[in-house]
């Protein structure tokens, strides 16, 4: 057993939490970071805090502290400790009447997985010996806006502590009051960026139970709402630089400033939950609104003589917007996800805006930013987005007053470095791309990316993967890309960029009328289309399948002509009927499959050999893959798409070939397909190795009986494997929905 008292030593806040009095009596004295809060007392004395039962219980669930021990047995107390949001160790005292309720919250919380088992502990205090359970929490807590301060301290003082040290900061809201704070309110600060981490060193050095909500000017991670800015960048900026001193110790907005705060908090964090009426949409409040905004908006409007006819969420989201207050789009997208009154708005934003989403459908902006300008990235960047299936149709560097207004109203003029290591910079470039077979996102992309209208966007995490790869010094790595996620947003881009609109959409019909098919299409066999779209034609009375490629691919267009003329000798490669400008029509297999979830080794030894046969005609197919193989009705194989087609230079032999071992990385990342291998691995362990059971190094002894048995068993533990992580994974949820309707 260890001793509980050693961590008194160390510079954890403590928070002690007793249904009578404190067991560590002899150490608050010693210790600055302790705190002491017993339950049902009237009077404070020292350094110990008495709460009534609920504000006892609320203390528990909502504090600061590193550590927290609990000498209260009751279950209210226990289960609110297992929400306590900081607290890194958890120590519950023992006794007959808390042993049962301890050992139930101990299970949940295992099998929860919130926290670990952390040993049991004593503590001796005068003529009282103790046991504790210790327990551990397994996840590391995202830095959020909330803190709380210290009981300790008072709060004039510490506002004045703030004002001394020329902290720029204001308080937001329901500030008439202080420095009286209600049960269950808190202080929202807005505070400059700059002194974000001095107010984080003075309300954080000691534990409290008083909480503070505190937003940066920007919105860096851990002061931001819902990983946004608070409010928009200039509505920010002109409040804090614009902040009074009310009753000569707090910094408060003006009144009008306060109107535009209080409006801006009702309409686009709140929404349909502030209370006040939509005129268009008429929503009913999914929780209790926290106070009377339609009052206190009516109240101060007087105050500040701005007439209004009627206060809706409505005609308040109008007023913000004449005053240039109102998020832009790409916010506001977010925001709905927690805003039923901002989806139904932006919902009637497409519907009106549904011409323009047609007209520019597939258009998208993507935003490089200073860092990876002057790095001379920018080449590489518009290579990779045609490798995600766009065209570029123009790139334009901003400067001057053009940069300057698109700053601000792109990405609420959010533009810091958020959780990585370093600051990418202003936005310093635009490029338009245009994607002539957009793909329509899954159901779950719309939950993080609403108004998103193509899945292709999200490629930017791959950009973004890419160009973090250029530095080799990790602390360099940045948010270098922003895009929009849909066509208004594109338009909007491009058009505060200095584009014209209707230069643009000249292009882009050019690109569309490129890509049309002129024959019957019978079905689109099309996935995901980076490149090209394929269809199944009508071709002279019979089935053919026609490739159209996009524009700028003509590389991979060529490549596909070499490799039907080179091998047209070949019974498993079908015949080229038709070649085009953009396009290659070729035989339709008649009743084919791919090779399925299972390839045998007697169908690996067929595709081998083609791909011998390709090999010593001096060709790698770069990209030899299952999905690239079909099986007639006679159980012959055919193969398809030669878009990476390479000729050796300098041939390797058979085994250490391009499609086995894998391209090399000096190659040209344009002129090869995307595939992660391990460093322990090769392209087939990664292409193939999940459908054969069969390694790379085992491809020479195929024909040996032992691979036949390695290989199955493989392939079988490998689906059991499977298996057991999706039963594992359902057996959570079911024990989550389990858990989460038990006391």
């Amino acid at each position: 057993m260890k001793n509980l008292s050693d961590f008194l030593n160390k510079e954890f806040r403590i928070i002690e939490f007793s249904s009578k009095n404190s067991f560590f009596e002899k150490n608050q004295n010693k210790n600055n970071k302790l705190l002491t809060i017993v339950k049902n007392n009237n009077l404070n004395e020292g350094k110990t805090i008495f709460l009534g039962g609920k504000n006892f219980t609320r203390a528990i669930r909502k504090n600061s502290s590193d550590i927290l021990i609990l000498n209260a047995s009751g279950w209210k107390e226990l289960r609110a400790l297992q929400n306590t949001p900081e607290a890194k160790f958890l120590f519950e005292r023992i006794t007959l009447l808390s042993l049962v309720p301890i050992i139930y919250f101990l299970i949940k919380s295992l099998l929860a997985k919130r926290t670990r088992f952390n040993g049991i502990y004593y503590l001796k205090s005068r003529l009282r010996f103790s046991l504790y359970i210790g327990l551990k929490k397994r996840r590391i807590i995202r830095k959020v806006a909330r803190h709380y301060l210290s009981p300790l301290i008072d709060l004039e003082d510490f506002f004045k502590e703030l004002n001394h040290k020329n902290i720029s900061y204001c308080i937001l809201r329901w500030f008439e009051n202080l420095p009286s704070i209600e049960d269950n309110e808190d202080v929202d600060l807005l505070v400059n960026d700059n002194d974000l981490t001095r107010i984080h060193s003075i309300i954080d050095r000691q534990p409290g139970i008083i909480p503070f909500d505190i937003y940066s000017k920007s919105g860096i991670p851990g002061s931001d709402f819902k990983n946004l800015p608070y409010y928009v960048y200039s509505l920010a900026d002109r409040v804090l630089n614009e902040s009074v001193l009310f009753k000569n110790t707090f910094k408060v907005p003006t009144w009008q400033n306060y109107f535009y705060l209080l409006v801006y908090h009702a309409v686009f964090h709140k929404g349909e939950n502030s209370g006040i009426p939509g005129k268009k949409y008429k929503l009913k409040p999914t929780e209790k609104p926290d106070h009377d905004y339609l009052d206190y908006l009516r109240k101060i409007s007087a105050k500040v003589n701005i007439n209004f006819n009627e206060f809706t969420l409505e005609s308040l989201h109008s007023y913000l917007e004449t005053k240039g207050y109102v998020p832009p789009l790409d916010t506001q997208y977010k925001l709905s996800l927690y805003n039923q009154y901002l989806k139904l708005y932006l919902e009637d934003v497409h519907h009106h805006q549904l011409e323009l989403i047609e007209k520019f459908e597939g258009t998208a902006c993507f935003v490089i930013r200073e860092k990876i300008i002057n790095t001379g990235l920018l080449k590489e960047v518009e290579k990779f987005i045609q490798k995600m299936g766009f065209t570029i149709i123009k790139t334009v560097k901003i400067e001057g007053s053009v940069k300057e207004e698109f700053t601000k109203q792109v990405r609420g003029g959010n533009w810091n470095q958020g959780p990585w290591p370093s600051n990418a910079g202003e936005p310093a470039a635009v490029i338009v791309a245009y994607d002539v077979y957009p793909i329509k996102p899954d159901t779950s992309h719309y939950k993080k990316h609403p108004g998103l209208t193509n899945k292709r966007i999200l490629g930017k995490d791959e950009i973004r993967n890419f160009l973090n790869k250029q530095f080799f010094d990790k602390t360099e790595w940045c948010n270098g890309v922003h895009s929009s996620d849909n066509e208004i947003q594109a338009v909007e881009y491009f058009s505060l960029a200095g584009l014209d609109e209707n230069e643009i959409y000249e292009e882009i019909i050019k690109y569309k009328e490129m890509f049309e098919t002129q024959f019957p299409v019978l079905k689109v066999l099309s996935c995901y289309s980076r490149r090209a779209k394929v269809e199944l034609i009508t071709y002279n009375r019979t089935k053919a399948i026609k490739k159209t490629f996009k524009p700028n691919c003509e590389m991979f267009l060529e490549n596909e002509i070499e490799a039907y003329t080179a091998f047209k000798d070949l019974k498993e490669v079908p015949d080229l009927l038709e070649t085009g400008t953009n396009y290659i029509i070729t035989s339709y297999v008649e009743a084919s499959k791919s090779l399925g979830n299972r390839i045998s080794i007697r169908m690996l030894k067929k595709c081998l050999k083609l791909l011998r046969e390709i090999y010593n005609r001096g060709y790698s197919l770069f990209d030899f893959k299952p999905s690239n193989f079909l099986i007639d009705k006679n159980h012959d194989i055919h193969i398809i798409d030669f878009e990476f087609l390479y000729k050796y230079s300098d041939k390797p032999s058979f085994w250490k070939c391009y499609d086995l071992a894998g391209v090399p990385e000096n190659f040209n990342f344009m002129d090869k397909p995307i595939v992660k291998i391990p460093k322990d691995k090769k392209q087939f362990d990664v292409k193939w190795g999940s459908f054969t059971g069969v390694h790379y190094e085992e491809l020479s002894k195929l024909g040996s009986p032992a691979i036949y048995f390695k290989s199955t068993f493989r392939f079988y533990k490998l689906k059991a494997r499977k298996l057991k992580r999706l039963v594992s994974k359902k057996g959570e949820m079911i024990m989550k929905r389990i858990f989460s309707h038990l006391p």
